[in-house]
């Protein structure tokens, strides 16, 4: 797992635009600066609210600002960035998908080609604290249903609380419980692609968000979710894997066991976050940030990534690593929920989307399984159909 890859005779400066993440990418800029030898890696860091990271870059990007060299890709942005050509072709060494989880290239992919360089992918889990799910009647040795979690959880009123990790929680939601129950969010790069929350699984999904509202567990997805798990009452919280370093549940982290996402019909299907290394078309040093890139992607690297903000590598040999397994205990746990999770939609328009199932879908409390699904539909076909923004 050496570092490696790296190299370079002229010594160029070169701003890479980090998410706002724990991944340490202040120090991998360091190490692969010094492995390069010809060029030095400058981190500046994005918003962390998706839509805020998205504009930012689009004006970014749109005005060929030169002062992006290397950029950390939300999965969510992919199709749309590679259609608007903001994005520069991968060299054909760094288009290999050898030893990488097939759902982390799909998220990186844009008909058909690979568009950036998967570097983690983050899929949510069911994480409870201490004896919660026991004292629920939950037993966690085997797939943990909905019913049972929901149910389980309002026998002891006990909340269930859903981390809104960039303020995608409630699309996040949606999509999982609709891929569990076999249906199809999004499918098409165009204007009118097949939207499929109307038939049987749309309402499926909001059966379940119908009880979980009725049952006053929780306020569903949240920005103090974490902090709320880590107070007096918190028992339950569905958030992405990395949730364990966030600093909010740090005073509870060694009290935390995690599970696979809850499943419908015994199928867990984890909605999938992600982000990949991409080089901007208007950069003007791109051999030394692809330079950067292969070093940045190394398994070395990718390990480093996963100890220090428990996001899952996107190379499957990252998960065997002794040093990985040391801090990451459930490795196992996460690359299973990767290999079977569910991508964001690869469409240009997924902002459009996005956008139309959060107003939808909220407030929960007003969601039922004959209306909403089909106004949700309608929402989504509407906003897509009109194009970019």
């Amino acid at each position: 797992m050496a570092m490696a890859g790296c190299g370079g005779s002229s010594t160029k400066t070169l701003t890479w635009w980090t998410l706002p993440d724990r991944s340490g990418p202040d120090a991998l800029a360091r190490k692969c600066s010094d492995v390069g030898g010809g060029y030095r890696i400058e981190v500046r860091t994005l918003s962390g609210s998706l839509a805020a990271r998205r504009a930012d870059l689009i004006r970014r990007l749109s005005a060929h600002d030169e002062g992006v060299d290397i950029l950390s890709l939300d999965s969510a942005l992919t199709a749309e960035f590679s259609a608007a050509g903001y994005l520069a072709p991968l060299p054909s060494d760094l288009r290999s998908r050898a030893g990488l989880i097939p759902r982390a290239a799909e998220a990186s992919t844009y008909k058909g080609t690979l568009r950036a360089v998967p570097w983690w992918i983050d899929p949510q889990v069911l994480w409870f604290r201490g004896a919660a799910a026991e004292r629920a009647g939950i037993n966690t040795s085997k797939p943990v249903s909905w019913d049972s979690l929901l149910a389980g959880a309002d026998r002891i009123r006990a909340s269930v609380e859903f981390d809104d990790a960039d303020g995608t929680g409630v699309s996040d939601w949606v999509r999982g419980l609709l891929a569990e129950s076999g249906g199809i969010l999004l499918q098409g790069t165009g204007r009118k692609p097949r939207i499929g929350l109307a038939g049987d699984p749309g309402r499926v999904a909001a059966g379940i968000v119908q009880f979980y509202a009725a049952s006053g567990l929780g306020p569903g997805p949240a920005g103090d979710a974490d902090t709320e798990f880590a107070g007096t009452h918190g028992a339950f919280l569905l958030a992405r894997a990395s949730a364990k370093t966030a600093p909010a549940l740090a005073s509870v982290a060694t009290d935390m066991r995690p599970v696979r996402y809850p499943v419908i019909d015994g199928v867990s299907v984890s909605p999938l976050a992600g982000a990949a290394l991409a080089v901007p078309a208007s950069s003007d040093g791109r051999s030394a940030a692809f330079k950067a890139v292969r070093c940045l992607t190394s398994a070395r690297a990718e390990a480093e990534v996963m100890r220090n903000s428990g996001r899952g590598a996107a190379r499957v040999s990252v998960y065997d690593a002794p040093q990985v397994k040391k801090v990451v205990p459930y490795a196992q746990l996460l690359l299973d929920s990767a290999r079977t999770g569910v991508n964001v939609p690869s469409s240009p328009h997924w902002h459009q989307a996005e956008e139309a199932l959060r107003t939808s879908w909220t407030p929960l409390s007003g969601v039922t399984p004959n209306r909403t699904p089909k106004e949700s539909a309608l929402a989504v076909y509407d906003l897509v159909e009109g194009g970019l923004r």
